[in-house]
């Protein structure tokens, strides 16, 4: 077992000429630890979702783990800043014994991590997107696009293939505010507020050559040269964030580029006065 990640399933145990008898003396006599039904640990393993996933995957050998079991096993990823909880996930027959959470998702990819299977990191991606809480889904969607670790399209995909299982609804309007490009739910928020006005002509996080730097502007009107920023409910007080903000700002106002700066309260408290000062400059750009 020591060698084998401290895990053991009760059954090859058994096997193995361990009666069952000396399995609960050693269980409650700390020397082994349950960590499911069917699988034992030795003491001082962790049992995090990590342990938990792989006992989990030993448990159920024709299930698939999938979305937190395959981000905690396939190490770091899209994933990193969220909280996969301690259940493991698994792709398979829904067995009433086991503490895990069952998914369906017919046609995920297989890969091996931790010794075991794991869903490949798309798919475990749309797991994620269809079940955890919508804004932690939003946050992975944007990363596992930025780290490409699944492109649009593949989501797209998927969706039409799980569109009769649960979650697809999930999905569907993730994907489509990952297809709009905004980053944070401030930029979300704004993109909303200057649709709902029929403002056009703009598009989402836009990367700009300046020189020898490359910049990505939050919302952009790029025929009038003006660029909404979005400062977010965050704010970053880092002195080498804020230098470089600076610079950025001062290389696309040299550039010829107007920058309207806005805050989450802006947004949120002040919609009229948002849309007034753009259109404003539209107007003055257009003239």
């Amino acid at each position: 077992m020591a060698r084998e990640g401290g895990v053991a399933t009760r059954e090859r145990l058994l096997g193995l000429g361990v009666g069952e008898r000396m399995l609960r003396r050693r269980l409650a006599a700390g020397m082994l630890v349950r960590v499911n039904p069917r699988v034992v640990a030795l003491p001082g393993i962790p049992l995090d979702l990590r342990t938990r996933s792989i006992a989990a995957a030993l448990a159920c050998p024709d299930a698939l783990l999938t979305g937190s079991s395959a981000a905690a096993l396939l190490g770091p990823g899209p994933w990193q800043r969220i909280d996969l909880g301690n259940e493991p996930w698994l792709i398979g027959r829904r067995d009433r014994a086991m503490p895990a959470r069952f998914v369906n998702h017919p046609g995920a990819r297989a890969v091996r991590a931790g010794g075991v299977r794991v869903a490949h990191p798309a798919d475990a991606v749309v797991d994620l997107l269809r079940f955890l809480p919508a804004q932690a889904a939003l946050d992975i969607g944007q990363q596992a696009l930025q780290r490409r670790t699944v492109a649009l399209d593949e989501l797209v995909a998927a969706q039409a293939r799980l569109a009769h299982l649960r979650g697809a609804a999930q999905l569907g309007r993730t994907i489509h505010s990952l297809a709009r490009g905004t980053r944070s739910e401030a930029e979300r928020r704004l993109v909303e507020l200057i649709e709902e006005a029929g403002i056009t002509g703009w598009v989402a996080n836009l990367p700009v050559q300046v020189g020898t730097r490359r910049y990505v502007l939050d919302i952009a009107f790029e025929h009038q040269r003006l660029e909404v920023a979005v400062d977010g409910r965050a704010f970053h007080t880092d002195a080498s964030a804020f230098q470089n903000d600076r610079t950025r700002q001062n290389d696309l106002v040299a550039a010829g580029w107007t920058i309207l700066r806005f805050t989450w309260d802006d947004i949120v408290n002040r919609p009229e006065d948002v849309l007034r000062r753009i259109r404003a400059i539209l107007a003055q750009r257009a003239a």
